[in-house]
């Protein structure tokens, strides 16, 4: 079977990663031993593996066995950039332009989709699903490639995976290593210390933590949390308790009152974990790379120990026979990653594309909108026109008031040289006279 063929040429791309020593031993290799000795050499080669550090995981000769495997998926395969950098990986899911990714780094900016042939087309979100974290996007196209999903259920504990990428060459490898399961998650931080007392209505900032939601969105000390995504904020337990029914990795959109002023803010929700252990628990699950800030909070999620970064989520996770079982949705530890499973996936975008066609405006709304827009647009333009008009014919007259100021100091210059004329040629007659004398 293709199963088997491929992991006998999988054990001989490992012979350059692997010491033959290393293998335990397989026994005699008797008429008896040779139906058992590729599986009793597939089960070695999984635990020698896994146990394997990162470095061994993406040996080139081992991620070009897996070339095959990925080739069918390759094409579905998109890049996912928010003003020109990349967030996330994408996976094609219909022909005519539907791209699924990970929902939470794709939220706002400047959104593109680079495709597998190089194309980039600007996408819009069609729509979300914040408990499984997916945004279903649309690129102007209808040509793409859509992902081949698993039939069935999900692959046993212990298969071989593979993350393709755009490249020919899979992103990562690994296995499955826990069955389908649920991941809780816990409350989001948005990292500010509030002040205790009512003495003014809304939440006082007394401290702002470092690296933190808070430190990046640009908060300070003493400002007052007036809203919370849109509802009123009386005191800090109210946006206590607000915060804490996000999770890590949410944005929130805060008003905030600084002096005289009030700013709408934006910031994103770290992780709770805080202390020593915390630290050291985070420190030792960075040491391959950042995590995903949202990495937890998912109904149904499978897991792998691929060896992913957070901006190559969003993308499809394939078995042998290059079939996608999920997506991958977080990194959520150094060897812990998650993918939401192919059957959940498919249940989501076909209630995302209902939605979607369900909200897309008919052609004549369509062209009221076009028309509404071109309106606005033309009222914009012709107001700026005006307001230049103004100020040309203010400044035409501040210049006509110049030139009339300039032609009187012209004349009076003009009559002061008349006069010192008339006053030099009279003195050079009286000269005239005296010499004459």
């Amino acid at each position: 079977m293709r199963n088997s063929a491929f992991l006998t040429a999988l054990f001989l791309a490992l012979l350059g990663a692997i010491p033959l020593g290393s293998l335990s031993a397989q026994g005699p290799r008797g008429e008896n031993r040779e139906e058992e000795q590729e599986p009793n050499l597939a089960r070695d080669l999984f635990n020698r593996f896994r146990g394997r550090n990162e470095i061994t995981r993406q040996n080139e000769a081992l991620r070009t066995t897996f070339r095959s495997v990925v080739a069918p998926a390759q094409a579905s395969v998109v890049r996912v950039l928010v003003d020109g950098k990349q967030v996330a990986l994408g996976t094609v899911v219909a022909a005519e332009g539907l791209i699924l990714t990970k929902a939470s780094e794709a939220a706002s900016g400047d959104l593109v989709c680079e495709l597998a042939d190089g194309r980039k087309l600007p996408a819009r979100v069609v729509g979300m699903r914040s408990q499984h974290d997916l945004a279903l996007l649309q690129v102007d196209a209808t040509d793409l490639h859509p992902i081949s999903w698993i039939e069935g259920d999900s692959p046993v504990v212990g298969s071989w995976l593979a993350t393709p990428g755009p490249g020919e060459d899979p992103i990562s490898i690994g296995v499955m290593s826990v069955a389908v399961r649920e991941v809780r998650a816990p409350s989001g931080l948005l990292g500010v210390q509030l002040k205790d007392g009512d003495e003014v209505k809304g939440a006082v900032i007394e401290q702002v933590m470092s690296d933190t939601g808070a430190a990046e969105a640009g908060l300070q000390v003493d400002d007052i949390v007036l809203r919370l995504n849109g509802k009123e904020i009386a005191n800090r337990e109210e946006l206590i308790a607000g915060i804490k029914s996000y999770q890590p990795g949410d944005r929130v959109r805060l008003l905030v009152q600084r002096g005289n002023e009030q700013l709408n803010i934006l910031a994103t929700l770290g992780s709770p974990e805080r202390g020593a252990r915390g630290d050291r628990r985070e420190f030792q699950n960075n040491l391959g790379g950042s995590l995903s800030i949202r990495r937890a909070g998912f109904p149904s999620v499978l897991q792998h120990d691929s060896i992913l970064q957070p901006n190559e989520c969003g993308g499809p996770i394939c078995d042998l026979d290059g079939r996608a079982v999920g997506v991958n949705i977080a990194r959520a530890g150094r060897v812990n990653s998650y993918a939401v499973p192919a059957s959940v996936v498919q249940f989501v975008v076909s209630e995302l594309r209902a939605e979607g066609a369900a909200a897309k405006p008919s052609a004549e709304e369509l062209k009221m909108q076009q028309l509404a827009r071109r309106i606005e647009s033309l009222q914009s333009e012709l107001g700026q026109t005006q307001s230049d008009l103004g100020d040309a014919a203010d400044a035409a007259d501040d210049a006509a008031a110049t030139l009339d100021a300039a032609r009187r100091r012209a004349e009076e210059l003009t009559g002061q040289i008349n006069e010192l004329r008339k006053q030099l040629e009279a003195a050079r007659l009286e000269q005239e006279k005296l010499l004459k004398q």
